[in-house]
Protein backbone atom coordinates (compact mmCIF):
# COMPACT_ATOMS: atom_id res chain seq x y z
CA UNK A 1 0.00 0.00 0.00
CA UNK A 2 2.04 2.86 -1.33
CA UNK A 3 2.32 6.63 -1.48
CA UNK A 4 1.59 7.71 -5.05
CA UNK A 5 1.04 11.02 -6.83
CA UNK A 6 1.08 13.05 -3.62
CA UNK A 7 -1.51 10.91 -1.83
CA UNK A 8 -1.01 8.83 1.32
CA UNK A 9 -3.04 5.98 2.81
CA UNK A 10 -5.28 6.27 5.87
CA UNK A 11 -7.33 3.92 8.09
CA UNK A 12 -5.98 0.60 6.78
CA UNK A 13 -6.13 -2.78 8.56
CA UNK A 14 -4.23 -5.83 7.26
CA UNK A 15 -5.19 -8.82 9.40
CA UNK A 16 -5.11 -12.61 9.42
CA UNK A 17 -3.08 -13.21 6.25
CA UNK A 18 -0.40 -15.76 5.40
CA UNK A 19 2.35 -14.42 3.13
CA UNK A 20 5.00 -16.85 1.83
CA UNK A 21 8.20 -16.21 -0.16
CA UNK A 22 7.52 -12.62 -1.20
CA UNK A 23 9.97 -11.38 -3.83
CA UNK A 24 10.29 -8.04 -2.00
CA UNK A 25 8.51 -6.99 1.24
CA UNK A 26 6.07 -9.41 2.83
CA UNK A 27 3.70 -6.63 3.93
CA UNK A 28 4.65 -2.99 3.29
CA UNK A 29 2.65 0.15 4.03
CA UNK A 30 4.09 3.52 3.17
CA UNK A 31 7.10 3.89 0.94
CA UNK A 32 8.94 7.17 0.56
CA UNK A 33 6.92 10.28 1.40
CA UNK A 34 8.55 13.52 0.29
CA UNK A 35 9.61 16.31 2.64
CA UNK A 36 6.55 18.15 3.96
CA UNK A 37 3.98 15.78 2.44
CA UNK A 38 1.34 14.01 4.52
CA UNK A 39 2.03 10.83 6.48
CA UNK A 40 0.31 7.50 6.09
CA UNK A 41 -1.94 7.35 9.18
CA UNK A 42 -3.96 4.89 11.28
CA UNK A 43 -2.45 1.68 9.92
CA UNK A 44 -2.86 -1.69 11.69
CA UNK A 45 -1.00 -4.89 10.75
CA UNK A 46 -2.20 -7.67 13.05
CA UNK A 47 -2.27 -11.48 13.32
CA UNK A 48 -0.38 -12.18 10.10
CA UNK A 49 2.16 -14.91 9.34
CA UNK A 50 4.99 -13.82 7.01
CA UNK A 51 7.60 -16.36 5.92
CA UNK A 52 10.63 -16.18 3.66
CA UNK A 53 10.46 -12.59 2.36
CA UNK A 54 13.40 -11.44 0.24
CA UNK A 55 13.18 -8.02 1.92
CA UNK A 56 11.41 -7.06 5.18
CA UNK A 57 8.73 -9.24 6.66
CA UNK A 58 6.64 -6.19 7.69
CA UNK A 59 7.49 -2.57 6.89
CA UNK A 60 6.08 0.81 7.98
CA UNK A 61 7.62 3.57 5.84
CA UNK A 62 6.59 7.09 6.88
CA UNK A 63 3.62 5.79 8.89
CA UNK A 64 2.24 7.66 11.91
CA UNK A 65 -0.35 6.32 14.37
CA UNK A 66 0.29 2.68 13.46
CA UNK A 67 0.33 -0.72 15.16
CA UNK A 68 2.22 -3.90 14.25
CA UNK A 69 0.82 -6.52 16.62
CA UNK A 70 0.63 -10.29 17.17
CA UNK A 71 2.38 -11.26 13.95
CA UNK A 72 4.83 -14.08 13.24
CA UNK A 73 7.78 -13.44 10.93
CA UNK A 74 10.09 -16.33 10.00
CA UNK A 75 12.92 -15.83 7.54
CA UNK A 76 13.47 -12.36 6.06
CA UNK A 77 16.05 -10.29 4.20
CA UNK A 78 17.25 -13.20 2.11
CA UNK A 79 18.65 -10.93 -0.60
CA UNK A 80 17.69 -7.47 0.67
CA UNK A 81 20.07 -4.81 1.95
CA UNK A 82 18.66 -1.63 3.48
CA UNK A 83 15.03 -2.35 4.39
CA UNK A 84 15.60 -6.09 4.57
CA UNK A 85 14.91 -6.37 8.31
CA UNK A 86 12.29 -8.55 9.94
CA UNK A 87 10.33 -5.42 10.93
CA UNK A 88 11.35 -2.12 9.31
CA UNK A 89 9.92 1.12 10.80
CA UNK A 90 11.14 4.27 9.07
CA UNK A 91 10.52 7.99 8.95
CA UNK A 92 12.17 8.95 5.67
CA UNK A 93 12.31 12.71 5.00
CA UNK A 94 9.59 13.36 7.59
CA UNK A 95 9.67 12.25 11.23
CA UNK A 96 6.93 9.67 11.96
CA UNK A 97 5.17 9.39 15.33
CA UNK A 98 3.05 7.11 17.53
CA UNK A 99 3.90 3.63 16.29
CA UNK A 100 3.72 0.46 18.38
CA UNK A 101 5.38 -2.90 17.67
CA UNK A 102 3.82 -5.41 20.06
CA UNK A 103 3.70 -9.14 20.83
CA UNK A 104 5.34 -10.23 17.59
CA UNK A 105 7.76 -13.11 17.06
CA UNK A 106 10.63 -12.46 14.65
CA UNK A 107 12.78 -15.52 13.92
CA UNK A 108 15.55 -15.65 11.35
CA UNK A 109 15.67 -18.94 9.49
CA UNK A 110 17.65 -17.72 6.46
CA UNK A 111 21.35 -18.54 6.28
CA UNK A 112 22.25 -15.44 4.23
CA UNK A 113 22.50 -11.71 4.83
CA UNK A 114 22.94 -9.66 7.99
CA UNK A 115 19.48 -8.12 8.37
CA UNK A 116 18.33 -6.89 11.78
CA UNK A 117 15.27 -8.41 13.39
CA UNK A 118 13.68 -5.00 14.15
CA UNK A 119 15.04 -1.73 12.74
CA UNK A 120 13.71 1.74 13.68
CA UNK A 121 14.84 5.14 12.37
CA UNK A 122 13.36 8.64 12.18
CA UNK A 123 10.63 8.06 14.78
CA UNK A 124 9.15 9.79 17.83
CA UNK A 125 6.87 8.24 20.47
CA UNK A 126 7.49 4.65 19.44
CA UNK A 127 6.93 1.59 21.65
CA UNK A 128 8.67 -1.77 21.08
CA UNK A 129 7.11 -4.10 23.64
CA UNK A 130 6.74 -7.82 24.44
CA UNK A 131 8.30 -9.10 21.22
CA UNK A 132 10.36 -12.25 20.81
CA UNK A 133 13.46 -11.99 18.64
CA UNK A 134 15.30 -15.20 17.83
CA UNK A 135 18.55 -15.90 15.94
CA UNK A 136 18.97 -12.56 14.17
CA UNK A 137 21.92 -12.49 11.75
CA UNK A 138 22.13 -8.72 12.32
CA UNK A 139 21.27 -6.80 15.46
CA UNK A 140 18.25 -7.98 17.41
CA UNK A 141 16.77 -4.49 17.81
CA UNK A 142 18.54 -1.55 16.12
CA UNK A 143 17.26 1.99 16.74
CA UNK A 144 19.41 4.31 14.65
CA UNK A 145 19.84 8.00 13.95
CA UNK A 146 20.92 7.49 10.37
CA UNK A 147 22.22 9.72 7.59
CA UNK A 148 19.53 10.88 5.18
CA UNK A 149 21.84 12.62 2.72
CA UNK A 150 20.11 16.02 2.75
CA UNK A 151 18.51 18.43 5.21
CA UNK A 152 14.71 18.41 5.47
CA UNK A 153 12.13 20.26 7.53
CA UNK A 154 12.02 17.49 10.16
CA UNK A 155 15.73 16.57 9.99
CA UNK A 156 17.64 19.87 9.72
CA UNK A 157 21.03 18.20 10.25
CA UNK A 158 20.41 15.63 7.53
CA UNK A 159 20.17 12.83 10.11
CA UNK A 160 17.04 10.82 10.91
CA UNK A 161 16.74 11.53 14.63
CA UNK A 162 14.51 9.74 17.15
CA UNK A 163 13.10 10.67 20.57
CA UNK A 164 10.76 9.26 23.23
CA UNK A 165 11.28 5.59 22.45
CA UNK A 166 10.16 2.85 24.87
CA UNK A 167 11.69 -0.64 24.65
CA UNK A 168 10.33 -3.01 27.28
CA UNK A 169 9.45 -6.63 27.97
CA UNK A 170 11.19 -8.06 24.90
CA UNK A 171 13.08 -11.36 24.72
CA UNK A 172 16.13 -11.28 22.43
CA UNK A 173 18.27 -14.39 22.09
CA UNK A 174 20.82 -16.26 19.99
CA UNK A 175 21.72 -13.46 17.58
CA UNK A 176 25.03 -12.97 15.76
CA UNK A 177 25.42 -9.29 16.79
CA UNK A 178 24.18 -6.99 19.58
CA UNK A 179 20.91 -7.84 21.29
CA UNK A 180 19.78 -4.17 21.48
CA UNK A 181 21.74 -1.34 19.84
CA UNK A 182 20.64 2.28 20.41
CA UNK A 183 22.47 4.87 18.27
CA UNK A 184 21.04 8.33 18.97
CA UNK A 185 21.75 11.89 17.88
CA UNK A 186 20.55 14.49 20.39
CA UNK A 187 18.10 11.79 21.50
CA UNK A 188 16.03 12.22 24.65
CA UNK A 189 13.30 10.30 26.44
CA UNK A 190 14.65 6.82 25.73
CA UNK A 191 13.41 4.15 28.17
CA UNK A 192 14.79 0.61 28.01
CA UNK A 193 13.45 -1.73 30.69
CA UNK A 194 12.55 -5.29 31.64
CA UNK A 195 14.12 -6.97 28.61
CA UNK A 196 15.67 -10.44 28.57
CA UNK A 197 18.83 -10.47 26.44
CA UNK A 198 20.84 -13.69 26.22
CA UNK A 199 23.25 -15.76 24.12
CA UNK A 200 23.94 -13.07 21.51
CA UNK A 201 27.45 -13.15 20.07
CA UNK A 202 28.19 -9.46 20.71
CA UNK A 203 27.18 -6.98 23.47
CA UNK A 204 23.82 -7.51 25.12
CA UNK A 205 22.73 -3.83 25.33
CA UNK A 206 24.85 -1.32 23.39
CA UNK A 207 24.18 2.44 23.58
CA UNK A 208 26.63 4.24 21.28
CA UNK A 209 25.42 7.67 20.18
CA UNK A 210 26.73 9.72 17.28
CA UNK A 211 29.10 12.64 17.87
CA UNK A 212 26.46 14.80 19.63
CA UNK A 213 25.54 13.68 23.16
CA UNK A 214 22.10 12.30 23.99
CA UNK A 215 20.35 12.81 27.32
CA UNK A 216 17.67 11.43 29.60
CA UNK A 217 18.23 7.72 29.01
CA UNK A 218 16.66 5.17 31.38
CA UNK A 219 18.08 1.65 31.60
CA UNK A 220 16.60 -0.64 34.25
CA UNK A 221 15.49 -4.11 35.35
CA UNK A 222 17.04 -6.25 32.61
CA UNK A 223 18.10 -9.86 32.65
CA UNK A 224 21.27 -9.95 30.54
CA UNK A 225 23.22 -13.20 30.41
CA UNK A 226 25.82 -15.16 28.43
CA UNK A 227 26.36 -12.67 25.62
CA UNK A 228 29.68 -12.77 23.73
CA UNK A 229 30.93 -9.34 24.81
CA UNK A 230 29.82 -6.86 27.51
CA UNK A 231 26.44 -7.04 29.17
CA UNK A 232 25.89 -3.26 28.90
CA UNK A 233 28.06 -0.69 27.09
CA UNK A 234 27.31 3.05 26.87
CA UNK A 235 29.05 5.91 25.02
CA UNK A 236 28.39 9.64 24.45
CA UNK A 237 25.51 9.81 26.91
CA UNK A 238 25.13 13.04 28.88
CA UNK A 239 23.04 11.63 31.71
CA UNK A 240 21.10 8.47 32.45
Amino acid sequence: ISYQEGKSSHNITIEGNKVDDAGDFGIEVGHLVEDGHEQHENIVIRNNEVTGSRNSGIAFRTVSDGIIENNTIKGYGKTGGYGGDGIFVEGWKNKSVNVKVLNTRVEQTSNTGDANAIYVTGMDNTIIENNEIIASRGKGLFIQASKIGKETGDFPDGIRQFNDITVQGNRIADGRKEGIHIQGYKAHGISISDNEISHNQSTGLFIANLNVMSSGQEVRKHEISENGLAGIEMYSQEDF
